[in-house]
């Protein structure tokens, strides 16, 4: 048994069935949107405290970046830097894509007109 086996395709079950289901399927789909929404929460408030590390509040100051500027996204934003400025390709196109400079990824498509040779 390969554990396909025992399935029923959706249009074979009952109407009650693919109701109950659907239900399910429903309910699970808003507990997983509420659970990302709370991660993204979650992940803002992380961003906007205060850098702790007296280590990496040094590194901000050198760089010119003001006291109230020093939460753990500026310092975020400064490792993606420094790591994008030794090379790595991952993080310089964080640092494209965040500051705005995405590529354009849908290519548009327009009609060629006909050009008629008159010969």
């Amino acid at each position: 048994m390969n554990g396909m086996d025992n399935l029923i395709p959706f249009d074979k079950l009952t109407e009650e069935e693919q109701r109950a289901l659907a239900k399910k399927g429903g309910q699970a789909s808003v507990k997983a949107r509420k659970r990302k929404k709370n991660m993204k929460e979650a992940l803002k408030l992380l961003l906007s405290l205060d850098v702790k590390s007296s280590k990496v509040r040094e590194q901000l100051k050198a760089l010119g970046i003001e006291e109230e500027d020093m939460n753990n996204e500026m310092a975020l934003m400064v490792s993606m830097l420094n790591k994008a400025l030794k090379g790595d390709k991952g993080c310089a196109e964080f640092i494209r894509d965040t500051s705005g400079q995405k590529p354009v990824e849908i290519q548009e498509v327009r009609e060629v007109p006909k050009i008629v040779d008159d010969i």
